[in-house]
């Protein structure tokens, strides 16, 4: 089945904004030492061109940027950074793109919980603020470039790439031939225009996602828990036992030892709460969660 010209702009714009910021991406990952892995790239640790990662219940996700901690390009890490890409030029359709986003992205990361792992999504031309405020209540770090703004760096290179639903196909292959013929010069100095137009929050969204990959511990926390287990078959009973328990006892000779309680906090203030009932767990459990 052929192409629409109208889905085939989008295709060319959206590969555009990837050649944009797919280099700011791989440069974060050289910084921390860590692997990108990026859709329609070819990589020997996994199968074909997709990204696909299992959630708690076993459903796999197509994802589209993956940072790994010790991963290659022959074995996957540990992810560490969830981001979506999505260029819409209707706003019709951004609810839709956002609710996609998150169930992507929601379940996987509930799964690596240990890693904190950031969420991100870079979304270009028109998104309503619901949309873009329920990714930001998801957790979402989000990086909008705003259709405008796209269309004013092509304007400032002479090319007119505007359109909308009124616009006919004639005009629209135009505009796609336009886009495919445009000389490198050209197409620098758009991707130099978009930048800097966007560089605000450009910065902030680099800069969110550097903190939240840079595990630098702050503080580690063990707390060895010992205590019988006592049973009630009554709230009313078991608030008169809290009420009566004698909580300035310290000695631990004659209570059972039940579990460490383990808080990791990170220089980002990230933190994690866990605990394990005995020392081989707890010791896997730190070797995991601090990089």
């Amino acid at each position: 089945m052929a192409t629409s010209p109208s889905h085939k702009l989008g295709q060319l714009l959206g590969n555009m904004l990837e050649s944009i910021f797919i280099p700011l991406l791989q440069g974060v990952a050289d910084r921390h030492n860590m692997y990108l892995d990026v859709v329609g790239q070819p990589r020997e640790g996994r199968k074909g061109k997709k990204i696909t990662w299992a959630d708690s219940y076993g459903s796999t996700h197509d994802l589209d940027i993956v940072f790994e901690y010790g991963g290659s390009s022959t074995q996957l890490g540990r992810p560490v950074a969830f981001i979506e890409s999505a260029w819409r030029r209707y706003t019709k359709h951004s609810k839709n793109k956002a609710q996609e986003i998150q169930g992507a992205i929601l379940p996987i990361a509930d799964k690596y919980y240990i890693e904190c792992p950031f969420k991100g999504a870079i979304l270009a031309g028109e998104f309503t603020e619901p949309s873009l405020k329920q990714l930001a209540n998801c957790g979402f770090h989000v990086l909008y470039i705003p259709y405008i703004k796209i269309v004013s760096a092509f304007s400032q290179s002479g090319i007119d790439m505007s359109f909308d639903e009124s616009t006919s196909e004639v005009l629209l292959s135009q505009k796609v031939s336009a886009i495919e013929n445009i000389s490198q010069e050209q197409l620098l100095t758009i991707k130099r225009i978009i930048i800097d137009s966007n560089r605000d929050s450009i910065s902030t969204f680099i800069n969110v996602l550097e903190g939240k990959i840079s595990k630098s511990l702050k503080k580690l926390i063990i707390t060895p828990l010992y205590g019988n287990n006592y049973e009630f078959n009554s709230l009313n009973d078991a608030k008169d036992f809290i009420t009566s328990y004698n909580t300035q006892n310290s000695a631990t000779g004659y209570l059972a030892f039940n579990n460490f309680l383990i808080y990791v906090v990170y220089m980002n203030d990230d933190h994690i709460k866990a605990e394990f009932s005995s020392s081989i767990a707890a010791i896997n459990f730190l070797n995991a969660v601090i990089i």
